[in-house]
């Protein structure tokens, strides 16, 4: 299994199995942990949310995968409209949070977008999760700065 770690104790004799135990000489244990391969699977419990100020932005929020097959350095979150990419972001992974939140600003009011989220680790990124659409909210215009007049 992919980044895993294991510990060996090597015993060396000579006859049957049986005699090891008495008549050899045992090294170890020796500790060490197999090699990264790109993440198996997506992150998981991805979910997108309004965010209350603005409408031009939303939250993200996901788990890591269930299996890293090693050290989660970044995610991408993917932004797509009518299914093109318009956003593009990495997040560096700055710990082992169970729970990663990312903010996604710079999107237009009244529309609806398709959000998906990748891992990375030191070999390669993970399969890109589900997509989760959401459309964002409209904003009121602003008040009136003249009174209306009417045209003749």
């Amino acid at each position: 299994t992919a980044f895993t770690s294991y510990a060996v104790i090597v015993t060396a004799f000579t006859g049957t199995l049986k005699q090891a135990s008495s008549d050899g000489k045992a090294i170890g244990p020796l500790f060490f942990r197999t090699l990264e391969e790109q993440p198996k699977d997506p992150p998981k419990n991805v979910t997108v949310s309004a965010t209350s100020d603005t409408v031009n932005s939303v939250t993200v929020s996901f788990s890591p995968p269930q299996e890293p097959n090693g050290n989660i350095t970044a995610y991408f979150v993917c932004v797509y409209e009518n299914d093109e990419l318009v956003k593009n972001i990495s997040l560096e992974n700055k710990g082992d949070s169970n729970t990663v939140v990312a903010v996604v600003d710079g999107l237009k009011g009244g529309r609806t977008y398709s959000i998906r989220v990748a891992a990375r680790n030191g070999v390669g990124s993970s399969p890109l999760s589900s997509h989760i659409q959401i459309t964002t909210g409209i904003k009121a215009p602003s008040k009136p700065t003249e009174r209306p007049q009417a045209m003749p």
